[in-house]
């Protein structure tokens, strides 16, 4: 009698790959950027003031400090200048994510509604004038699924949000230090969040950049992966 073949391993998918490398280089990318930038901020502040302090306090001991005042000062003052500009601007950034820009009223809804009576290319074509809003939802979750790396231990998950009944469904996707708190969540526990339109379709719109702003009656302000 002829024994039966070993069940092969199943091989992770291109998509499956795709669908974990491609946020993973855009969270190096990020990781990269904010070290720059903190970086830049905080090198710039210390050369100023070390500059400031050399032509202040030391400028009787060095000749080149006296030869050389204006250019220290000018130099001290260019490194607060950026030190400051670059502390402006990561506020700037959290200030428009959180609510500097203007939110859609228009509701989910509403918003598919550009496909009732179309084809897909039409509404696809109407609806591209939502991409890039931001808007406020709240509403039950209908489903959360997790996903793992098949090959690095990261997961994600992904969350779909209903606003109402019979309206259109808010597909999200959060990063690993959420997937414990969402995937205790059972249909119909409420979660809010703050978000940028990524694209809609006929029954979903999918967001990006979004902030979680509560979940249930927990209020928070951590942001998610988009």
């Amino acid at each position: 009698m002829s024994q039966p073949m070993p069940e092969q391993p199943k091989q992770p998918s291109s998509s499956e790959t795709h669908t974990f490398t491609v946020p993973l280089l855009r969270h190096v990318g990020q990781y990269l950027s904010t070290i720059l930038h903190g970086w830049v901020s905080l090198v710039s502040g210390i050369a100023g003031i070390v500059l400031l302090v050399l032509v202040i306090f030391w400028e009787d001991k060095y000749a080149f400090l006296r030869d050389n005042k204006a250019t220290f000062v000018w130099m001290a003052f260019i490194c607060l200048m950026v030190a400051g500009f670059s502390a402006w601007r990561k506020e700037r950034q959290k200030w428009e994510q959180l609510g500097g820009l203007a939110t859609l009223s228009a509701t989910p809804k509403e918003i598919v509604s550009v496909f009732k009576g179309r084809t897909t290319a039409q509404g696809e074509k109407l609806a591209k004038n939502y991409v890039g809003k931001w808007m406020r939802v709240s509403g039950p979750i209908q489903d959360v699924e997790v996903e793992t790396d098949p090959f690095l231990p990261l997961s994600v998950a992904r969350v779909n949000l209903r606003t109402g009944l019979g309206e259109a469904g808010i597909f999200l996707r959060f990063s690993r230090k959420w997937v414990d708190s969402l995937s205790v969540l059972r249909n119909g526990d409420t979660i809010s969040v703050f978000g940028q339109i990524k694209y809609v379709a006929r029954n979903h719109i999918s967001l990006k950049k979004y902030e979680l702003l509560e979940i249930g009656a927990l209020e928070t302000d951590k942001k998610g992966e988009g």
